[in-house]
């Protein structure tokens, strides 16, 4: 009779118990076996997924897949939780890492931001897709303007377009990379 594998088993560890022992256990360039998810919840730092380096801050989280080259800065004031979805998940998850930022906004009503890098075809197809919903998109051309950009920033880099209205103090980051 043969025995079927075990299922995944979802694992949370604490990141600073990820760092016992010694800051190069998480510092140290690795790949994992399976796919993790690093929540960020206080404290900075730096990671550098597939060599390319960004920094961290609290309400960040990092999806890693499974093979991917890795390490971040684990400094004492770094608090989360870093999620394993074991060797063989059931769930889909992506393929490539990514990195997830969010942010509130200043100004009198709280305003909350989210930020992670899309491809840039990707994010124009949304814009169009949602300038009938949204009547401050129609007739602006920014995803015309995003194609642009497309083809003058650098193989993974983020872009980052920071725009705030001094008159009323909203202000509107978007994070594409």
């Amino acid at each position: 009779m043969l025995k079927s594998a075990p299922l995944s088993t979802l694992r949370l560890v604490a990141i600073p118990r990820l760092a016992a022992g010694g800051r190069w256990r998480v510092e140290a360039m690795r790949s994992l076996s399976e796919p993790c998810l690093l929540w960020f919840t206080k404290g900075q730092g730096r990671i550098t997924i597939s060599g390319v380096t960004r920094g961290y801050t609290a309400h960040n989280a990092v999806f890693i897949p499974a093979g991917v080259m890795h390490g971040f800065e684990a400094g004492s004031q770094v608090f989360g939780t870093a999620v394993f979805f074991g060797r063989d998940p059931k769930v889909a998850l992506p393929k490539v890492p990514l990195h997830l930022r969010i942010r509130e906004g200043g100004g009198s009503r709280a305003r909350m931001a989210l930020s992670f890098p899309l491809p840039l075809t990707l994010a124009a197809w949304a814009l169009r897709l949602a300038q009938p919903f949204v009547p401050q998109l129609r007739d602006t051309g920014v995803d015309d303007l995003i194609i642009a950009l497309r083809h003058s920033t650098a193989e993974g880099q983020p872009l980052v377009v920071d725009v705030q209205d001094d008159e009323t103090g909203e202000r509107v980051e978007i994070y594409i990379g």
